[in-house]
């Protein structure tokens, strides 16, 4: 995962524009240009004249700087200005001194300093002296742990949204694959036939269809833009799989195991119809953060990203970056994915695993730790709603409250 994502418009584009001293040339171009702390520069020019004048150039540097941006979330490749983010203790973690005089003449004490970036200010930094904590080893030790302890508290306050400092500019490069909402305690819902719902209870968790299972074509695929921009991108990311990109998805698609949740502050008139098959349905609601403490041991978990699937970068060096993208007509899911990746990632693509069993996985979660309450159809049958207690109170929740859609209120007038 990167630090402090650089903002603005321009982020890591820079104008080049010159004459040449014997006035016989000229360069004017876009600069698409990274930096990183433990290796060469990533530079990528776009001329005026080649690529149809500076406004062409620009745009088209845009979307292969967003591409790189995103290729670098997914792989969790370090860079910018604010340093590594491995917890490595020999990064990140120095070793100093400092003298002082005292009666019996100069002292020299030894420390060990630790730096991470900060929330209110770039950087933090503290000192850990051997005297202090017992040792050189253990001051160590000291120093690489406050390091994780400030980059958990960074790292969360990135997440949420909640780093004064970087609240510049509302454009803000990507971070990671599996981003969080800004809410952690947004309510996500999941609707739901009667059927699907008395098979949660009866095996206490979360089935997880594999993509394949899904009824868009869609999920797992590629962008129209990687086909474009694939000869500027690859020269600066090879191929880490030795297969084409579309085979390793289509190799996935039979072993990605997904469960998808809808993010809103209130249930959804759409989602109840989209997603139940009759009248004869229920919606469990949860929160993300109780999701993903549910499942975070076996899947990843974030927000769905909604692309243009005309001009847009789906990242092609993380095996999973096609299942969190989706197609902007999607975009009113607002949808919250749990994936749960193959064990042996190396392994299918060599064409060595076989397909899941069933389709896909159960999940076993304390139920009523996770689903906050249960929700009746709207426009359900009068019986439904007795019935859906019934059975919870048989399988032993009836700790989780059964409430009608509020959806299904007699209008006022």
């Amino acid at each position: 995962m990167r630090l402090a994502p650089k903002s603005g418009e321009l982020r890591n584009i820079r104008r080049v524009d010159y004459v040449k001293k014997n006035g016989k040339g000229q360069t004017r171009l876009w600069q698409v240009h990274f930096t990183f702390k433990d290796r060469k520069p990533i530079s990528q020019p776009f001329s005026d004249n080649k690529f149809g004048g500076k406004d062409q150039a620009l745009l088209l540097a845009k979307r292969v700087r967003n591409a790189m941006e995103a290729e670098f979330a997914a792989s969790e490749t370090r860079f910018g200005t604010f340093g590594t983010v491995d917890l490595n203790p020999d990064v990140g973690v120095s070793r100093s001194s400092n003298k002082r005089k005292t009666s019996n003449g100069i002292r020299v004490h030894w420390y060990w300093q630790a730096f991470w970036p900060g929330i209110d200010k770039p950087a933090m930094n503290k000192k850990f002296y051997d005297t202090k904590c017992g040792g050189s080893e253990a001051a160590k030790q000291s120093a690489v742990e406050e390091r994780r302890r400030g980059f958990e508290k960074y790292y969360e306050h990135l997440a949420r949204n909640a780093v004064p400092r970087l609240k510049t500019d509302s454009e803000r490069a990507p971070y990671a694959l599996f981003v969080p909402p800004n809410n952690l305690d947004v309510p996500v819902w999941r609707y739901m036939d009667f059927t699907k719902f008395v098979s949660l209870l009866e095996n206490t968790g979360l089935f997880f269809p594999t993509v394949s299972k899904l009824q868009d074509p869609f999920e797992g695929s590629f962008a129209r833009g990687n086909e474009e921009l694939r000869p500027m991108i690859h020269r600066h990311f090879p191929n880490p799989y030795g297969l084409a990109p579309g085979e390793v998805v289509q190799r996935m698609r039979d072993h990605v195991a997904v469960s998808c949740w809808h993010a809103n502050e209130r249930e959804s008139a759409a989602m109840w119809k989209l997603y139940s098959k009759s009248n004869e349905a229920v919606c469990i609601q949860s929160t993300f953060r109780k999701l993903f403490d549910a499942v975070r041991t076996v899947a990843r978990v974030g927000v769905v990203r909604y692309v243009d699937y005309e001009t847009s970068w789906i990242p092609e060096s993380n095996s999973l970056a096609p299942f969190i993208y989706k197609r902007l007509s999607f975009e009113h899911e607002r949808e919250i994915r749990a994936i749960i990746p193959p064990k042996d990632v190396a392994a299918l693509l060599a064409g060595k695993t076989t397909q899941l069993t069933d389709g896909g996985h159960w999940v076993p979660i304390d139920l009523p730790n996770v689903v906050e309450r249960i929700l009746v159809a709207p426009e359900a049958p009068a019986w439904l709603a007795p019935l859906v207690r019934q059975v919870t109170d048989r399988y032993q929740f009836n700790s989780i409250p059964v409430v009608p859609s509020t959806l299904g209120e007699a209008p006022f007038y």
